[in-house]
């Protein structure tokens, strides 16, 4: 898989190395290319590229972006609504006839309800498993979590439930340690994630992926 970009002369080619750092020194630069890419994921037009052998994807649907690392939020509703889709295939299969006997208690129950009340009432059967895990608001657990976690989990869930081809995040060193950005890093490689690190700053420290500077006079050093 290859990333390209008519700022940089760079082409990015996922299939050597699975984690990459990009950093940007030059501010202006830096701006163009972190607000370029998270358009892109969102659906706006951009000039970044990327190629599956000689196909070019679709950015909106292949690619992620991360650039607010305080706002992580794993229960949003693209990758919950995933999610349940996964969770139904199971339950229909293992689970059919608990969930057959749950949705007719459900049912029963309201409808007893409804006979009780003087006044007409009226309500909506419970259809899907979905339904159920709505009305219980299944979602992960999150609570008390780092960054660090959040953000391994979230990388996990969007490869898992979104099936993301690209994984982009911006300035994650100004979140974590030098540990943490290395532990992060070693997770992902681990688990075959291909990911981009966006970074306006950088340190001698390098921890597995691989670098490329744009300097201050727009050099390229690899």
């Amino acid at each position: 898989m290859k990333l390209t970009h008519p700022k940089f002369e760079y082409q990015f080619n996922f299939a050597e190395d699975k984690v990459y750092e990009l950093v940007v020194e030059n501010k202006k630069l830096f701006e163009v290319l972190a607000l370029g890419i998270a358009a892109q994921s969102d659906g706006g037009e951009g000039d970044y590229c990327l190629f599956e052998h000689i196909k070019e994807l679709t950015f909106s649907t292949s690619v992620f972006v991360v650039s607010d690392l305080l706002r992580l939020d794993v229960n949003n509703r693209r990758i919950l609504t995933k999610l349940y889709e996964s969770l139904k295939q199971d339950i229909d299969t293992a689970h059919a006839l608990e969930f057959s006997k749950i949705r007719d208690d459900i049912f029963s129950l309201f409808e007893e309800i409804a006979e009780e009340e003087r006044d007409t009432l009226i309500f909506d059967e419970v259809t899907s498993v979905v339904d159920i895990m709505k009305l219980v608001n299944l979602r992960f657990n999150q609570q008390d979590a780092s960054i660090l976690e959040s953000l391994t989990e979230y990388v996990r869930c969007t490869f898992e439930y979104l099936k993301t081809k690209l994984f982009c995040v911006v300035n994650l060193r100004s979140y974590l340690s030098e540990e943490e950005y290395a532990e992060f890093v070693k997770y992902c490689i681990y688990n075959e994630y291909t990911v981009l690190l966006l970074e306006s700053t950088t340190t001698t420290s390098q921890h597995l992926h691989k670098r490329i500077v744009i300097d201050e006079d727009l050099c390229e050093i690899y």
